[in-house]
């Protein structure tokens, strides 16, 4: 697979885990058991991020770095964490080449 390939599916996997979390927001926190205890969105987040984090920092350190700041403050921040978390979902929709152009069409 070639690292465009691959920076494509990072962003993607790391972008449904945040879509989950900011899911989570409005419908409060899904827990799962796994062997390793019960995890959270958050803790799937932080996890996806983990994973991630390496392929995507090479072409886009600052979109993980706003990632890792966004999700880490996450508890500490209620009213505002969607407000930032949102920009960075688009910017990974881009990069996993799943977004909307910037300018739709005109509906008729």
């Amino acid at each position: 697979m070639d690292d465009e390939l691959e920076v494509r599916h990072a962003a993607w996997a790391l972008y449904v885990s945040l879509h989950l979390l900011a899911e989570s927001h409005t419908g409060g926190q899904i827990h799962t058991d796994v062997q390793r205890g019960t995890l959270s969105d958050l803790d799937d987040a932080l996890d996806q991020l983990d994973q991630t984090q390496a392929m995507l920092s090479r072409s886009h350190p600052d979109l993980v770095q706003g990632i890792r700041s966004t999700v880490a403050s996450w508890e500490e921040h209620p009213t505002d964490r969607l407000v930032r978390l949102l920009p960075l979902l688009d910017d990974l929709a881009e990069i996993a080449g799943a977004s909307l152009p910037s300018l739709l069409p005109p509906s008729t």
